[in-house]
């Protein structure tokens, strides 16, 4: 409901700078230098992003720990609440 009462120019505004941020903004050198412990959540089934395309990515990440859900796609913690709940906390929690 909030989108469709938002003005159709905001959105396209918006969109377009998302696009603009996701084909400029490389963060890839950046993920070295993370320290904290980071916990990745993927869909099994993802086809908008599929895990292949970002396995090199996730290597970059010092302290990293991937949880792929089982026939769960884009959006894991809506498809898989309980389960993606449960590991993230038990991800805070170890």
């Amino acid at each position: 409901r909030l989108i469709s009462a938002t003005p159709i120019f905001l959105r396209l505004n918006g969109l377009s700078s998302f696009l603009r941020m996701r084909t400029e903004l490389d963060l890839k050198n950046v993920l070295p230098s993370l320290r904290s412990p980071v916990l990745i959540v993927w869909g099994e089934k993802d086809s908008n992003i599929p895990l292949k395309y970002n396995s090199k990515n996730f290597q970059r990440i010092p302290n990293h720990t991937v949880q792929v859900i089982n026939d769960a796609g884009h959006v894991p913690c809506l498809e898989k609440s309980p389960l993606f709940n449960t590991l993230v906390l038990n991800f805070f929690t170890n």
